[in-house]
């Protein structure tokens, strides 16, 4: 074996490697390594072995002065190309001297891993496994480390590596340790494979020579000097830093109090006066302190004087109260007979009412009969004329019988040609005048069955669907809107009639009053309560030529090709519905004690609805149907919602300056989204119109009756001239 001291001589230690092999190893065995063998073979006992073929430690360097911590031997096996190596070390300086390729940088290799540092203290492979020598299993590392003189034997640490799942296992002394032990057990004795100016492989020159001199200073104390000496610079360091932070800070000190010397100086004619402001509000205070024994002075007085007043007015009141008694009791009397005649008249005022509902139903139907009597009338009228007509046409018949026998008995007349011709002449031209007044006749008739019967019929009709119009709910609305403002609803039928020739822009949406409706009765009177005259008949336009244009049509006079308006309100919805967010979301809005927020009590068109929002903020509006409580009052004032209605009040918070004031206002009762009666004037001026078209009807009848008699009479006339002309 290589290494084994046999016979009192050394055999020369060879380092076996996959380039070379034994004998070409064994021939070219350099000079220093037999000298080395040499110097080793003094300092050895004479037939001292080793167990397992190796001297013990604690006696083979027995007279060599190694320090403590230094390499006495480094054994490699199956290590990179070493397959069997044992290199012994002397106590000074050792140097390992070869060509390239020799494995002087494993062996540097070996001592890093063998130490219990990692790989990466080499700058070489990363993994374990790849130290192990190709086809092998597992590589051994053996480093034997001097204790000094007198501190007992050699400390050995063996390192065993495997290539299959690149772990290792530590030995210190035969005795499996964990590498943190023998790391420990390295640094006890200063080794510090970590420090670049204690080890530094060729692999990491580059990275030595990347240090800064801070670093590689501090790195030389590590590795020259005692741990004190790097503590102490450490300490030198946190002071320099310490210092400038000192100065930094009596700079910046020095800098703030020349600044406030400078405000000193600059303040003081300020203090001054702020002194002389203090000793005048001492002497105003001290004054102030005296004023309450003037005034108690004086109210003692108007006290003693208010007091004989009293007492005065007491008698004076005892006195007028006896005066007074009988009227007292006279007016509780008329109080009490008041209150009797108003119980009277709320009852007699209830059966007016009633007695002139009824009275309103008989009275429509008594029109409604007479409109039966009016139209008997004309037929019985019509039955009149016709059978005098009748008559008269039995009494001309009779006639002309009598005078056809009398022509029939008697001799013929002597034929008189002049004569005869001028009956003729004149019995064309009463043919023609009896032909032109039927023709004016026939006109009439045609102008009545034309024009007047279906103008009558189209007023009925319009009359119906008034009246119609009048019992719905949007009949009301826009009966509601024709009061609140007339202009606005000629101005709204006139856009609806032209809309198609006004070539507009955008979309035109009529008042708020028509287009939109509350989806409950019971929230009309919040909702109204945030809302003006001007903003529910409103006309909403969605672009502002549009607005513009319906202006000058509206507003425009009559002679100058407008409508000649005035109480016309247009108004513009610059943003689409869902750009108006509301302040919170309705899980919040619900803990601040509110339903919902007024938009959301409101349905109509989207436009209309935004243009609401802009004008009114709907959208930013909550509400709650009950009062909330003074917690509730209290959050929701430093909320983001600035208007609220709760029970019958509105609520409005305002910040000025940094202060809020909360305004309160009660609600109106509701008059313009609920459902009111139809109106009774309107209703009876319909009526009335009917009663008038009803009589103008029968006026037309008759007329019609006469001149159809009058055309029938004419006719025969023409018949008989004609006859007559035979």
């Amino acid at each position: 074996m290589p290494g084994i001291v046999q016979r009192g001589r050394k055999r020369p230690s060879r380092a076996v490697s996959e380039d070379e092999d034994e004998e070409s190893s064994a021939s070219s065995s350099p000079p220093s390594s037999a000298s080395k063998r040499a110097r080793y073979e003094q300092n050895a006992p004479n037939g001292s072995l080793r167990t397992n073929g190796h001297r013990n430690g604690s006696n083979a360097h027995a007279q060599d002065d190694f320090k403590p911590g230094s390499l006495v031997r480094v054994k490699l096996t199956n290590f990179v190309t070493y397959t069997a190596a044992e290199f012994h070390l002397g106590p000074s300086l050792n140097m390992i001297i070869g060509p390239n390729g020799t494995g002087k940088s494993t062996l540097v290799c070996a001592i890093c891993l063998g130490l219990g540092w990692n790989s990466e203290h080499l700058g070489r492979a990363k993994e374990l496994g790849q130290f192990v020598k190709h086809g092998a299993t597992e590589a051994v590392i053996e480093i034997e480390l001097a204790t000094g003189s007198g501190k007992g034997p050699n400390r050995i640490v063996k390192r065993l590596i495997r290539k299959e799942d690149n772990k290792s296992v530590f030995f210190l002394e035969d005795r499996r340790v964990t590498q943190k032990d023998v790391v420990a057990m390295a640094k006890g004795y200063s080794i510090q494979i970590d420090n670049l100016c204690q080890f530094l492989p060729q692999d990491r020159v580059v990275a030595f020579s990347m240090m800064s001199d801070v670093d590689r200073l501090r790195e030389t104390q590590r590795a020259a000097a005692p741990p004190y000496m790097v503590e102490w610079h450490d300490q030198l360091k946190a002071l320099r830093v310490s210092e400038r932070s000192k100065e930094d800070e009596q700079t910046k000190q020095r800098e703030s109090l020349e600044k406030s010397e400078k405000q000193q100086t600059s303040l003081r004619g300020d203090v001054d006066r702020h002194h002389q402001r203090e000793n005048l509000q001492r002497e105003a205070k001290c004054l102030e302190m005296v004023r309450p024994m003037i005034e108690m002075k004086d109210l003692k007085t108007n006290i003693n004087n208010i007091k004989a007043e009293i007492r005065e007015a007491r008698l004076e009141l005892d006195q007028i109260n006896v005066d007074i008694e009988p009227a007292r009791q006279a007016q509780s009397a008329v109080e009490a007979y008041q209150d009797q005649i108003q119980q009277v008249v709320r009852l007699r005022k209830n059966r007016v009412d009633m007695i002139k509902t009824q009275a309103d139903n008989i009275a429509r139907k008594v029109d409604a009969e007479k409109t039966k009597a009016a139209e008997s009338t004309a037929m019985i009228s019509a039955e009149l004329a016709s059978k005098k007509t009748s008559e008269q046409d039995m009494v001309r018949l009779n006639h002309e019988i009598v005078k056809l026998k009398q022509q029939q008995s008697s001799e013929p007349e002597h034929y008189d040609a002049e004569s005869y011709e001028q009956r003729k002449a004149a019995l064309r031209n009463e043919i023609s005048t009896r032909a032109g007044l039927v023709v004016e006749k026939e006109n009439i008739l045609l102008d009545m069955r034309n024009r007047r019967v279906p103008d009558i019929s189209r007023q009925n009709e319009k009359l119906k669907a008034d009246r119609a119009r009048l019992s719905t709910q949007s009949g009301k609305q826009a009966s509601l809107l024709q009061r609140l403002s007339h202009d606005t609803a000629a101005a709204w039928d006139w856009v609806q009639k032209h809309k198609d020739s006004l070539n507009l822009k955008g979309k035109v949406c009529g008042p708020p009053i028509l287009e939109c409706s509350v989806i409950d009765p019971r929230y009309a009177q919040a909702v109204e309560g945030q809302l003006r005259r001007g903003d529910v008949v409103a006309i909403t336009c969605t672009h502002k030529d549009d607005q513009k244009l319906l202006m000058n049509k509206l507003l425009t006079k009559k002679e100058n090709g407008g409508q000649g308006l005035h109480d016309v309100h247009l108004r513009t919805s610059p943003k689409p519905l869902s750009a108006y967010q509301k302040p919170v979301s309705e899980a919040e809005l619900t803990r601040y004690g509110f339903e919902g927020y007024m938009l959301d009590y409101l349905q109509g068109p989207d436009e209309v609805l935004a243009m609401l929002c802009d004008n009114n903020r709907l959208h930013q509006i909550a509400y709650a149907a009950n009062p909330i409580s003074d917690e509730q009052h209290e959050a929701v004032t430093n909320s983001p919602i600035h208007s609220w209605v709760s029970g019958v009040l509105t609520n409005r918070v305002v910040r000025r300056y940094g202060q809020a004031s909360t305004s309160v206002t009660k609600l109106r009762p509701a008059q313009f989204f609920v459902d009111q009666p139809a109106n009774a004037d309107e209703m009876r001026e319909l009526e009335q119109k009917q009663r008038e078209l009803v009589r103008t009807k029968q006026e037309l009848q008759e007329e019609n009756t006469v001149v159809k008699n009058e055309m029938k009479t004419l006719n025969e006339e023409i018949a008989e001239f004609r006859q007559e002309m035979v």
